[in-house]
């Protein structure tokens, strides 16, 4: 009888110190982008680094290609609680997100995926108030932003001119809308992994997107030309965004491991598109599709456009309530001269990347 006292008190004490340790968090992160594609496999990669970091107390499960929720869709069901971080794009949710798209929109003036980068986090993070409350009111946070590399013209035939554009269906969105409109063709807006079905059926022409999403999105097949000239970087992804009701769920010691780990997840982000960009053109090349000069109208149009830009973002934010959008301008557009200085618009060093993002954001910001 003692004996099996003295086993059912053991059970029970074995039971209390297993139930008062901290069960291990597991999150679930969700993305429209494929599996194929490189920022997944670097989020892949982070949630491993988080795992191993954590002794396992923290993971990261990716749920890619949209099965869990559309581009659109991503920041509501983050907000609801139905999946607990994922990828959002500004400009499928512009209303949610004004204050950010104010700098998205200024996709033409990208030259460099790692100069915006870095001016996206810094304003975002740092410099503009309305980001954050924005992000408040949609009951959640976001702990790092990166850009694509930069946006070429994508078409299922030449194209040489103004002229072998107009009436043209063009997958484009934000900024690169008012170009396309420019040039008398149709924007059509729809997230990238609808893309190919688009060419498959004849409801895209073109596509405005960086050489990398010929790989990412397996569009060697369908594309035939590429307009071998730089239109901007689409730079408002929000990388990490995550419910701010499970943010405050974890460990100081894990939001500081989630935290620590942006700037080099940022580099990684901006690294692939560089990478992959040289690697998707190499590859396209050798499968027989054409790198096209553009015209000088197309590159006069660019220049035009991207000084409309301006007027069309500010015009935009007033419609959306944003108070004081000229600021709001002025600040991002600072922030890239100023990051343009710090590493240039060439080829970048990595390891300074890092260093420099962690000196000028992340030794300075504070996620409450």
């Amino acid at each position: 009888m003692k004996r099996i006292m003295f086993t059912i008190v053991f059970s029970l004490l074995a039971l209390s110190a297993v139930s008062g340790a901290r069960a291990a968090d597991q999150l679930s992160y969700t993305t429209y982008q494929p599996s194929t594609h490189g920022v997944v496999k670097n989020t892949v990669a982070l949630g491993k680094f988080l795992k191993k970091e954590s002794d396992g107390q923290l993971s990261l499960v990716v749920h890619p290609g949209g099965v869990m929720a559309s581009g659109k869709a991503s920041l509501s069901v983050i907000r609801d609680g139905l999946v607990d971080a994922g990828l959002v794009t500004d400009v499928y949710v512009p209303g949610d997100l004004p204050h950010t798209v104010i700098a998205s929109g200024m996709a033409l003036r990208g030259e460099s995926p790692w100069v915006m980068s870095a001016a996206m986090a810094e304003y975002a993070l740092l410099d503009c108030p309305g980001c954050q409350k924005d992000l408040s009111d949609a009951g959640v946070i976001n702990l790092a932003y990166h850009s694509t590399g930069t946006y070429k013209l994508l078409c299922s035939s030449p194209v040489k001119s103004v002229a072998d554009l107009r009436g043209k269906n063009i997958k484009a969105a934000g900024p690169w809308t008012q170009l396309v409109a420019s040039w008398g063709a149709v924007p059509v807006n729809i997230p990238f992994n609808e893309v190919y079905e688009g060419f498959q059926r004849g409801q895209l022409d073109c596509a405005m997107a960086p050489d990398s999403a010929l790989s990412d999105y397996g569009l060697f097949d369908v594309v035939t030309h590429v307009v071998d000239f730089p239109m901007g970087t689409y730079h408002g992804y929000h990388s990490f965004v995550i419910n701010r009701d499970r943010w405050e769920s974890l460990s100081a010691k894990e939001q500081h491991l989630l935290i620590s780990s942006m700037p080099e997840f940022i580099a990684e982000n901006v690294e692939t598109y560089d990478r992959n960009d040289k690697e998707a053109r190499v590859k396209a090349e050798k499968q027989g599709i054409e790198y096209m000069p553009p015209g000088e109208d197309l590159k006069q149009s660019l220049l035009e456009v991207r000084e409309q830009a301006k007027k069309d973002v500010l015009e935009d934010a007033r419609k959306r309530g944003v108070k004081e959008p000229q600021k709001n301008l002025d600040v991002f557009l600072s922030l890239v001269d100023k990051w343009e200085g710090l590493v240039g618009t060439g080829d970048v060093d990595r390891g300074q990347y890092i260093g420099l993002l962690k000196k000028e954001i992340y030794d300075r910001v504070t996620f409450d």
